[in-house]
This record gives structure tokens, C-alpha cells and sequence, in this order.
């Protein structure tokens, strides 16, 4: 298992990590102020959802 900052050092030195590393605003998905942000309107202003497609094809090498 590695950790959120060995992640992060991978990926940033072109390594592959175990899993990809998303920073949220630096919130982390259960805290309670997490759950406020995403009911707020700044939430709804920041949000980008990215296509699964569009996301293969800028991660492709080749």
C-alpha cells in the first residue's frame, strides 16, 4: 500500500502510481466540511466533470 504523499511523488516524477492521485480542494470525501462544499454554491461554480473518453485519450502514450 502506498501512501497519499508516495502517490503524489510518483506520479509527479512520470511514475505509475497504484491508484491516481485527485486533489479535491484539499477536502477528503468524508469530512464534514466536504459534505458543507459540495451544498454550497461555490461547489456548483467549481465543479468540472471530465468524459471517460476525453480522459483516456489525454493520459495515452503512444
Amino acid at each position: 500500500m502506498v501512501s497519499k504523499r508516495e502517490r503524489v511523488i510518483k506520479t509527479l516524477e512520470l511514475e505509475e502510481p497504484d491508484m491516481v492521485p485527485i486533489h479535491y480542494l484539499g477536502f477528503e470525501w468524508t469530512g464534514i466540511s466536504n459534505q458543507t462544499f459540495i451544498k454550497s454554491d461555490e461547489y456548483k461554480k467549481t465543479r468540472a466533470d471530465i468524459d471517460a473518453e476525453d480522459l483516456k485519450m489525454r493520459l495515452s502514450v503512444g
